[in-house]
């Protein structure tokens, strides 16, 4: 019963975690929102590595963006979303990649919230009872014995809880 229990427990944990995680899908191209204002500027998917640079509030993203287009960059777009906090930086090059940016400003995750709550799980029950007994009768004569199993079905419903920290996620993909 344990190990079926447990089985079940890893099976709604990974339900859980794919709602919220999105499953295999990429954030930063589910969630990203291309800024039409560059006319100017045709820009190619490329396979070329996209370096990251880390900003740890995003009260910097406004100065780091305008030190950038004196360089010669242009903000092609921006991702955000919130959500767990494990999305590999792989994801994030492979989207600007696909767009053709060559820089990325990652903004820190930030803390949100925690989402919690309970799934009920039911699973089926089996019980089983072994009787036996003597029928005899009072005024002498056949005595009878008697056995048998009494086999109950049922179900059993328990709350597996979840806890699941939410975060801000925001990236800005820039060209040259």
């Amino acid at each position: 019963m344990k190990t079926k229990m447990n089985k079940l427990t890893s099976i709604l944990l990974l339900i859980i975690t794919s709602t919220f995680t999105g499953c295999a899908s990429n954030p930063y191209s589910k969630f990203y929102t291309p800024y039409n204002y560059n006319t100017e500027k045709t820009v190619q998917p490329h396979t070329n590595k996209v370096p990251a640079i880390y900003v740890n509030n995003q009260s910097e993203v406004g100065a780091i963006i305008m030190r950038l287009n004196i360089a010669g960059y242009e903000v092609l777009g921006q991702s955000s979303w919130y959500g767990k906090d494990d999305v590999p930086e792989e994801k994030a090059g492979d989207h600007a990649r696909e767009i053709g940016a060559n820089k990325i400003l990652i903004v820190s995750p930030n803390y949100k919230e925690t989402k919690s709550g309970s799934i009920p799980i039911t699973i089926p029950t089996t019980a089983s009872s072994y009787h036996s007994g003597n029928i005899s009768n009072t005024y002498g004569g056949d005595s009878y014995s008697y056995n048998g199993t009494t086999t109950t079905h049922g179900t059993s419903t328990t709350h597996v809880p979840y806890h699941v920290d939410i975060f801000t996620h925001q990236a800005y993909f820039l060209s040259n």
